[in-house]
């Protein structure tokens, strides 16, 4: 891992992600001490982490990080930072106390976000871990925290203890309360927070729902955005995002999806927050019927997009998906085609239009982005998207790569043609490490015993898409092989193995890892993997929970 690099990405995602919240003048302000740029750093750092491996580092264990001579001052601080953090929090007059408290707000969240990732079901569980063995004391200063007279620290004190503690009800008093303050970048901070931890307390839900409703529209993003990024999660904000729907424009924002790069654009945020949280968002179905006529085409397709994901099989989302079928547009019908197969899987009509569109170049790249989207659940499908696995174009096998991890595991005639993708040699031209990731995340969500062996083999050699194979590993679940742990733990010891990816793959395994908890302790001293070892260690404790 190059230190330099992690330091350089903290100026980037600190802007969006580590930042407190406020005017460009407070913001310059704010990093002005080394606890505080200490924070920073390792929030970013961590961030970066989480985008590219999916890997959340344990904020002690980044004080088992090797670097060189250059990087003595932030190791040193790195290994300060755990003591300086309970001293900020522990004196509510230092100066850095609220930004003691922002950094466990963000840091408990995130642990929740990614143990969601994970599928563990626990979160609290898993975001009390993620700060011990300070826990308990942490969690005293946050109740202490709650009394402040800064508004700021009062609601990140509450959110970090939400965090750990769903049910805390001086930290829910808080949160509701706070729903009425003035400062919109606080709010907008606020939902992005409670977005990624996944809260769901009646309060959590109470408050996002209100701010649905402010007049500020860079507030009511955030708060769609919060109900985006926590998916089925949201389902007991179906109704103020119903009501946020009937809005028309106002409900129209930009989203981006935690720890990702991607391109913002304007989008219905109530009508994509309500395609995430899938079947939970059935009661919405009348107004999308009722509003469908009037949308226009982006938004139908979002629509077509909701009662796919929804699932409801009645006559009138049938009959609606059968009409659009028969538009002109190439758009809208190959979307109502996806959402036919949804409704009334095997449809014949939907299928062949759907069939045709993969096998035309001049619909291909809508269709493959379409099927991307939607995921339509056929067979026949499949059958389709493997042959153009074999595309002389790189972007079209990607996306057809994608679109069958979307399918999931009813695509498991695709392996062996991801298998190829994911085992080909990278040229940097015609094949590059983006095709190898998109292969090993396919096979990861289509899972079953044939994609797992793949993946081990390919994990198990010197292929150019060895890192991403044993990325995906976790995604496995039980259908994980039971060589895994060894190939892993070979590969740290091995002198040319991708150390840190294998043991970002064993921290990802969790309790799977278990059996070789005492072997991860013996090479706690490798370079370049002890201190993510570290962090595995620390989500593994010793004694089962």
């Amino acid at each position: 891992m190059c230190i330099h690099f992690f330091r350089a990405f903290a100026i980037l995602l600190g802007i969006c992600l580590c930042s407190p919240a406020g005017n460009g003048q407070e913001k310059k302000e704010a990093i002005i001490t080394p606890f505080q740029e200490t924070a920073d750093s390792l929030l970013a750092s961590s961030a970066l982490q989480m985008l590219e491996y999916w890997h959340l580092p344990h904020f002690m264990s980044w004080s088992r990080l090797k670097g060189s001579d250059s990087d003595a001052a932030f190791l040193k601080q790195c290994k300060r930072f755990p003591d300086d953090l309970m001293k900020a929090l522990s004196n509510r007059e230092s100066v850095d106390h609220e930004s003691a408290v922002h950094f466990l707000a963000l840091y408990a969240s995130v642990s929740r976000n990614h143990a969601a990732r994970l599928l563990e079901k626990d979160l609290s569980s898993t975001a009390n871990l993620a700060l011990a063995p300070h826990t308990v004391k942490i969690r005293e200063a946050l109740i202490a925290s709650l009394q402040v007279n800064a508004p700021k620290t009062r609601l990140m004190a509450a959110i970090a203890l939400l965090s750990l503690d769903e049910r805390h009800s001086k930290a829910n008093e808080v949160l509701q309360a706070s729903a009425t303050l003035a400062d919109v970048e606080l709010l907008s901070e606020s939902s992005w927070i409670i977005g990624v931890a996944g809260l769901t307390s009646p309060q959590a839900i109470e408050f996002l729902s209100r701010l649905l409703k402010h007049r500020d529209p860079s507030v009511r993003e955030s708060a769609a955005s919060a109900a985006i990024t926590m998916g089925p999660l949201a389902r007991d904000l179906a109704p103020a995002l119903i009501a946020f729907l009937e809005t028309g424009d106002d409900a129209r924002g930009k989203y981006i999806a935690p720890f990702t790069i991607q391109l913002t654009q304007s989008r219905n945020l109530a009508l994509v927050a309500l395609e995430s949280m899938k079947q939970h968002a059935k009661p919405a179905v009348p107004a999308i019927l009722a509003r469908f006529v009037k949308a226009n085409d982006e938004d139908k397709i979002a629509m077509l997009a909701c009662l796919a994901s929804i699932g409801h099989k009645d006559d009138a989302c049938l009959a609606l998906a059968r009409k659009s079928l028969d538009n002109e547009k190439p758009n809208l019908k190959i979307a109502a085609a996806c959402t036919i197969l949804h409704l009334a899987s095997g449809d014949r009509k939907a299928t062949e239009l759907l069939k045709s569109a993969l096998a035309d170049e001049a619909t291909l790249n809508l269709a493959l982005e379409t099927c991307r989207r939607f995921g339509p659940p056929s067979r026949e499908i499949v059958a389709s998207l493997v042959l153009i696995l074999d595309s002389k174009t790189e972007d079209v096998r990607i996306n057809a790569a994608y679109a069958l991890a979307q399918i999931g595991p009813l695509a498991v005639e695709s392996v062996p043609g991801l298998d190829r993708m994911l085992a080909k040699d990278v040229d940097n031209k015609t094949h590059t490490f983006a095709s190898s990731c998109a292969a090993a995340y396919a096979l990861g969500k289509i899972g079953g015993k044939d994609a797992a062996a793949v993946l081990l083999r390919v994990a198990d050699s010197k292929a150019p898409g060895t890192p991403y194979a044993m990325m995906f590993l976790p995604d496995l679940g039980d259908d994980l092989p039971p060589t895994t742990l060894a190939v892993l733990l070979r590969a740290i010891e091995s002198d040319d193995g991708p150390k840190d990816v294998a043991a970002i793959a064993l921290c990802n395994l969790g309790e799977h890892a278990r059996p070789v908890r005492r072997y991860m302790e013996r090479l706690l001293e490798v370079p370049e993997a002890g201190w993510i070892l570290d962090t595995a260690l620390r989500r593994i404790p010793a004694n089962p929970r």
